[in-house]
């Protein structure tokens, strides 16, 4: 028998013991798609919902998650991303994302920008507030 570690979120435990009834994500869509009602409402059904907050503000997200809370006392999850320029370092790609670039035709250059959202450190506070 093969035995393969997968990760915790995958375990039977994991769904126990936040008492979901079904091992599925709910993607947390960008742009408008995932809300507090569809996060609420599969919560409710025992699924693990995830509000997507890549592109809203602090003010919106803090809204979205007191709204989600809510409309249900299931877990939910806050999915965070990067997308605006706050730190800009040249790294240089591995080689085999190149190879890949360069047969799909898309190649540039070695060098790559990351991107951080500004935001992202006042996000991280309203999701895991610092408890003393």
């Amino acid at each position: 028998m093969i035995s393969i570690n997968l990760p915790k979120i995958f375990s039977n435990d994991f769904y126990k013991i936040f008492n979901l009834k079904y091992p599925i994500i709910q993607a947390p869509m960008a742009g408008g798609a995932s809300s507090p009602n569809l996060v609420a409402a599969v919560a409710n059904e025992g699924v693990l919902g995830f509000l997507a907050a890549g592109y809203l503000s602090t003010e919106i997200l803090e809204k979205q998650i007191i709204e989600t809370k809510s409309k249900t006392n299931k877990i939910f999850g806050v999915n965070l991303f990067i997308i605006e320029p706050l730190i800009q370092n040249n790294f240089i790609k591995p080689e085999n994302i190149c190879a890949i670039e360069k047969e799909l035709g898309i190649f540039k250059t070695k060098k790559i920008k990351i991107h951080i959202d500004e935001e992202i450190e006042n996000k991280i506070d309203i999701i895991m507030p610092v408890k003393c």
